[in-house]
């Protein structure tokens, strides 16, 4: 095994000033497993990204889409955060107090899968807490969820010194996969014409997993709102099997599967 790769930094330029209160955004992710049976895929996605202070009434003129009821495409506010009433806005500023010590002015936006004819699959939602004036972010937070236990966990990152990158240990069992005992190495750019979202984990700093997010803005009109989920159709259900086959691709090939902790496996 190597030493952990120095991965090219990402373009720092400005992006534009925000101003769609909801858009998508399209590309792929791409999973690269290192070391014993290695594996690499990149299915193509797309995600919305909404100012949530602006629901529900950003997704009223999208047919198919609603924030005020069950609809194909559903923005659905327990299915986020911590699953509460309370405005998600609000509570993702709290969780950036309680974390960091100050609470963002600015708008929050959140890109994620919308539950869609009923099937929601987010293993990660990505919450963007802006400047109160014009664009830059204050603050970002990755809210992780290991779907078959039910758990979430919030890693709340400073993006205020405009580096881009966090280092973070690891929080939460999510997959059987990868050990407890890693490290979150996290880069990111500010979102704008495109989106960048790299996790790199490490153990002792070798190399063991990433996850590449690069996608493109797509606006979302009337038109997008039909044809975009016509093209991925039932999208959050094909991430869901695609991530549950690649794991069957790995148990056949006897990877090593450590164990939920709070189940007695360890931290592996």
């Amino acid at each position: 095994m190597t030493a952990l790769a120095t991965v090219a930094p990402f373009d720092r330029r400005p992006a534009p000033a925000r101003s769609a209160a909801a858009e998508l955004y399209e590309g792929t992710v791409a999973h690269r497993r290192h070391g014993p049976n290695p594996r690499q895929f990149s299915p193509r996605l797309f995600l919305a990204h909404l100012d949530v202070d602006a629901l529900p009434g950003s997704l009223d003129p999208l047919p198919g889409w609603s924030a005020r009821r069950p609809a194909p495409l559903h923005f659905r506010r327990r299915d986020f955060f911590d699953g509460g009433d309370a405005p998600l806005g609000d509570a993702v500023r709290d969780l950036v107090r309680q974390r960091l010590g100050w609470w963002p002015a600015g708008t929050v936006t959140l890109l994620a899968h919308l539950r869609t004819f009923g099937w929601l699959f987010n293993p990660l939602s990505v919450y963007y807490c802006w400047s109160p004036v014009g664009h830059g972010l204050e603050a970002i937070v990755l809210e992780v969820s290991n779907t078959p236990w039910g758990g979430r966990h919030w890693y709340v990152l400073d993006a205020r010194d405009g580096t881009g990158r966090a280092r973070v240990a690891k929080a939460l069992h999510v997959s059987p996969f990868l050990p407890m005992d890693v490290q979150y190495r996290i880069r990111w750019n500010e979102p704008g014409e495109d989106l960048r979202l790299r996790i790199d984990v490490a153990r002792d700093q070798i190399p063991i997993f990433a996850a590449d997010l690069q996608l493109r803005r797509v606006p979302l009109d009337r038109r997008r709102a039909v044809t975009m989920p016509a093209r991925y159709w039932l999208l959050p259900l094909r991430v869901s099997v695609g991530i549950y086959r690649e794991a069957l691709k790995l148990l056949l090939r006897r990877t090593r599967v450590h164990r939920h902790p709070a189940r007695g496996g360890g931290t592996g």
